[in-house]
């Protein structure tokens, strides 16, 4: 699956298919991609979602809440369920064919420009936020983690986990661990 200029392109052997908004993507821009624990492969785009299914693409029965708004990041925790990032700003966990915020109003004003999700082992939430910050949420609560400035850019990209449970956050600014 490659995310291309106008849609999303999947090559499988030796054979090109080619999604666009004539095909049901909402939007020609990818901006996540991920597949579940049944193979179906979950598409975001900057005005929602679509799932490729079966050779095609498929609408969920739940998706009112998030349909036509702009998915941020995206993420399959170990247990198989969906995570999403909607708007930059709001994080659905996607169980028993529902849609669940796990937004917390207390903590509204950390939540802006998400654009990184990974769910842990032990089922933290740790979520890439503005410029230079990265959110945890565990069984005490929200933490917020200030990522030193560098010249390059503090922005955390990319959230990853070790088997030992290290928690890395990796952008232009470096790469740190937790």
């Amino acid at each position: 699956w490659v995310a291309v200029s106008n849609g999303l392109q999947r090559r499988q052997n030796e054979h090109a298919t080619w999604l666009t908004i004539n095909d049901g993507l909402p939007n020609a821009q990818i901006t996540a991609l991920n597949e579940d624990a049944q193979g179906n492969i979950w598409i975001g785009t900057k005005e929602g979602l679509a799932i490729w299914n079966h050779g095609r693409l498929k609408p969920l029965a739940d998706a009112k809440t998030i349909r036509g708004r702009a998915i941020t990041a995206m993420f399959r925790d170990r247990h198989g369920l969906m995570w999403l990032v909607v708007e930059g700003s709001q994080v659905f966990q996607f169980s028993r064919e529902r849609f669940l915020s796990v937004t917390d109003d207390a903590v509204k004003d950390w939540m802006t420009d998400l654009h990184a999700l990974l769910v842990d082992a032990t089922g933290r939430i740790w979520l890439a936020a503005g410029e230079d910050a990265v959110l945890c949420h565990d069984t005490d609560g929200w933490h917020h983690y200030r990522i030193p400035k560098r010249v390059t850019g503090s922005r955390v990209n990319a959230l990853a986990e070790e088997p030992d449970g290290t928690i890395w956050a990796g952008g232009a600014g470096g790469l740190f661990f937790f």
